[in-house]
């Protein structure tokens, strides 16, 4: 279990069935993810920093709090949307979760598809994989424009991929 995501957190469009034979490698999953999506996002200093914040989920500093929760920030013309951190998580816990795999996560448990339905949910993993990095952007767009609250701020851009080949 990850500080900010835990398997609980799967439901909706990011549902992702669990079970005795691979919970444990969604729990593993979900730390690995949140700690490098944490330090590419805000760069290792206040990554660490942020981590050490979280208190039941959520970081108790009102600086962090902001950038935690959904925002959306303008940037010359574009408007530029956060779904928040949690959020942000999820989604590319998601898309490594499924991205090569030829099975669907459903009530009962991973069903295993064939076909064109194999590659939907290659694509909707590369989409959940590219709105968690709309959030990041939004989020990093945030703090450079209030950059004198975020000193340790060393961020890294994020790279959206092409679902088409």
């Amino acid at each position: 279990m990850g500080v900010i995501v835990d398997i609980s957190d799967f439901k909706g469009r990011n549902f992702i069935a669990t079970n005795s034979y691979n919970q444990n490698g969604l729990d593993e999953l979900i730390d690995s993810v949140e700690i490098d999506v944490l330090s590419r996002l805000f760069g290792s200093d206040m990554a660490t920093d942020f981590i050490s914040d979280i208190n039941n989920g959520a970081p108790q500093n009102p600086l962090y709090l902001d950038i935690f929760n959904p925002l959306s920030v303008q940037v010359g013309r574009n408007v530029l949307v956060s779904e928040g951190i949690k959020k942000m998580i999820t989604y590319f816990v998601y898309a490594e979760f499924n991205v090569d795999s030829s099975s669907r996560s459903t009530n009962e448990g991973r069903k295993v598809m064939s076909g064109e339905n194999s590659e939907s949910l290659k694509t909707a993993s590369l989409k959940r994989y590219n709105e968690g990095i709309l959030t990041a952007r939004a989020i990093q767009a945030y703090i450079r424009k209030n950059s004198t609250d975020y000193p340790l701020y060393k961020g890294v851009y994020f790279q959206t991929v092409n679902p088409i080949w």
